[in-house]
């Protein structure tokens, strides 16, 4: 499958956690319910890292074996 990575890279960012996190961190919740709402964006993110280095494993790997050839 081919895609566009300059428009991927463009595109991927964490914005949209940035602005969440700030408009966390201004509601008037208690400091327990913020901390579970950034531990679960937390959790979300390292999710996120784990599949993108899973990938990144895959894409080494592939691009070892054809240098070996």
């Amino acid at each position: 499958m081919e895609f566009e990575h300059e428009k991927i890279l463009k595109g991927a960012n964490f914005c949209v956690w940035s602005n969440t996190v700030e408009n966390i961190m201004k509601k008037d919740n208690t400091n327990e319910e913020k901390l579970k709402s950034l531990t679960h964006m937390e959790n979300d993110v390292n999710g996120i890292l784990f599949k993108i280095r899973k990938e990144k494993k895959k894409i080494q790997k592939i691009t070892n074996l054809k240098k070996e050839e």
